[in-house]
C-alpha cells in the first residue's frame, strides 16, 4: 500500500492547470524527497496530499484511505505537514510542541499523562529537551526548525510532509535538519515526504527522489539510478556529478553553458 497516491489527478490555480492527470505513489517506510525547478508543482503536491487543496478531477488516497472522505482530525492523525514558512508564535517550545496533540484530544481538552509522554519524547529526539521553556522566537533558525519538527514528530502521524525544510537554514543547521529527517524513518518508523531545494541534499539523504519539471513526473527512483540523474539534467537544464572528498561524496549541478 502507497503512502500517499495520486490518480489521474487534476489541478491548478484560477485557469491555469498546473497538473493534468497526474499519477503517483508514493511508497510506505522510505524517506522521499521531490525536487525540480520553481514553479514546477512540488509544494502544491504536499498541499494536495494533506487536504489543503482539493483535485479538479482524479482521486487522492492516504494510506488506503480517500483523502476526500476524511475529517481533519482524521486526516492529521495519519499525516502531518510542517509548511515552509512558519512564524515563530509568542509561546514556549514545549507549548509549540503541544500542538502537535491536537489531533489526539482537540483544541480545548486537557492533556492526559500520554500526551506529555508524547512531547517529551519528541523534545528529547529533537534535542531541545533543555530549551523546552525558551520562547520560540528567541531561538537560531536551526533550533527554531527543530522546535517545529518536533511538534510533527508529537502529531505522531505515520506520514509526515516538508516543505522545504532547509530554507533559510546555514550549512550546519541544513545537515541536522535532514539528519533528524531521516532519523524520523529509522528510529521511529515514519514516511517522510519532502520537497527539497537542495539537489545535493536530496540525493544524498533520500531512499527515493521524484523528479518534476512543468506538472509531469519526469522520473521516480532511487538517488542513483541512471535515469533519476538523467532527469535531474533535463529538470534543471545542467550536468551532475558525484564528486568524491576526503569527508565523502556530494552532488554537483553545472549549469550548460548557452550557446
Amino acid at each position: 500500500m502507497a503512502s500517499v497516491q495520486l490518480s489521474d489527478v487534476s489541478f491548478g490555480y484560477g485557469e491555469r492547470a498546473l497538473f493534468c492527470g497526474l499519477d503517483l505513489e508514493l511508497a510506505q517506510g522510505k524517506v522521499t524527497s521531490i525536487i525540480g525547478p520553481n514553479g514546477c508543482g512540488k509544494s502544491s503536491l504536499l498541499k494536495l496530499a494533506s487536504g489543503i487543496c482539493k483535485p479538479w478531477e482524479g482521486s487522492i488516497r492516504v494510506l488506503g484511505h480517500d483523502a476526500s472522505a476524511l475529517s481533519s482530525k482524521e486526516r492529521a492523525r495519519l499525516l502531518s505537514l510542517l509548511a515552509q514558512e512558519h512564524a515563530a508564535p509568542p509561546m514556549s517550545v514545549r507549548r509549540l510542541v503541544e500542538c502537535g496533540r491536537f489531533p489526539h484530544h482537540g483544541m480545548f481538552a486537557t492533556m492526559d499523562a500520554a500526551d506529555y509522554e508524547a512531547v517529551d519524547r519528541a523534545l528529547a529526539t529533537c534535542g531541545l529537551a533543555e530549551l523546552a521553556e525558551h520562547p520560540v522566537a528567541e531561538l537560531s533558525g536551526g533550533q527554531r526548525q527543530r522546535a517545529f519538527i518536533a511538534m510533527v514528530l508529537a502529531q505522531d502521524a505515520p506520514v509526515v510532509l516538508f516543505d522545504e525544510p532547509t530554507s533559510f537554514l546555514d550549512v550546519s543547521a541544513c545537515y541536522e535538519v535532514m539528519e533528524l529527517m531521516r532519523s524520523l524513518k529509522e528510529e521511529h518508523g515514519k514516511t517522510v515526504i519532502a520537497v527539497i531545494h537542495d539537489i545535493n541534499l536530496a540525493l544524498k539523504y533520500s531512499d527515493e527522489v521524484c523528479v518534476m519539471r512543468a506538472g509531469k513526473l519526469l522520473a521516480q527512483g532511487a538517488p542513483r539510478e541512471a535515469e533519476v540523474l538523467a532527469a535531474v539534467e533535463d529538470a534543471f537544464d545542467a550536468r551532475i556529478e558525484l564528486l568524491h572528498g576526503e569527508l565523502g561524496s556530494s552532488y554537483a549541478l553545472w549549469r550548460r553553458t548557452k550557446r
